[in-house]
């Protein structure tokens, strides 16, 4: 299968990843706050690497988050108007099933809970088991003194050492979670509007705002 993922959840960083039939591409770039000017070049970039043209490829897949509210912004309205223009597929993955898929290609098993901060001393939690295939739970806003309470190994991204052990995203798992989730892919104009960001972390001036209130 040929497709071109995009991760904008992080603020300072942008996954990209481009298959063809033999081979995938991934790549990390520093965006900072520059991801929309920067946006269309790197596609330009990954896709060069993998020797496809943006008609070679059977879909698009959109990483739903949780994350930065301006990044997944940015890379959502932008995948979902080229999805539209080129009448691609759209698949939306999220960064827990994600982490989930990463720990069982490096052979993990057991219960496992996955925890992404969010808020100043809050995250978003949920408990699996790897070696089952169940349908992930909708994660939960918990407290950063909570996780400690949390069943299973704890683990996520973005967390200080204390409270979990960093995952890092697996090429693999994203691969395997886009063929996954192909067939039932957004391909109409209303399915392809409803792929929305799973979370978002709010910006500094948006947590200010708050504690105005």
């Amino acid at each position: 299968m040929k497709y071109l993922y995009l991760d904008a959840s992080d603020m300072n960083e942008t996954v990209l990843q481009a298959a063809n039939e033999k081979q995938i591409f991934h790549e990390s770039f520093k965006t900072e706050r520059d991801l929309a000017s920067k946006l269309p070049s790197l596609i330009d970039f990954i896709l060069e690497k993998a020797e496809l043209s943006k008609k070679d490829l059977d879909c698009l897949a959109i990483c739903a988050g949780p994350g930065s509210l301006t990044g997944l912004r940015v890379a959502m309205s932008f995948f979902r108007l080229v999805a539209f223009a080129g009448s691609y597929k759209l698949v939306s993955l999220n960064l827990f099933e994600l982490i989930r898929e990463s720990m069982r290609l490096k052979g993990e098993k057991g219960e496992v809970s996955i925890i992404l901060p969010t808020l100043i001393n809050s995250a978003f939690a949920i408990t699996c088991n790897l070696e089952e295939d169940e349908k992930l739970q909708q994660p939960r806003l918990i407290q950063l003194s909570e996780a400690k309470d949390l069943l299973g190994k704890k683990v996520g991204m973005a967390c200080a050492a204390d409270i979990a052990e960093e995952i890092c995203i697996a090429p693999e798992a994203i691969d395997t979670i886009i063929k996954k989730k192909y067939e039932t892919a957004a391909s109409d104009f209303k399915d392809i509007l409803k792929v929305l960001p799973m979370y978002i972390i709010p910006s500094q001036a948006e947590r200010k705002l708050e504690a105005i209130k």
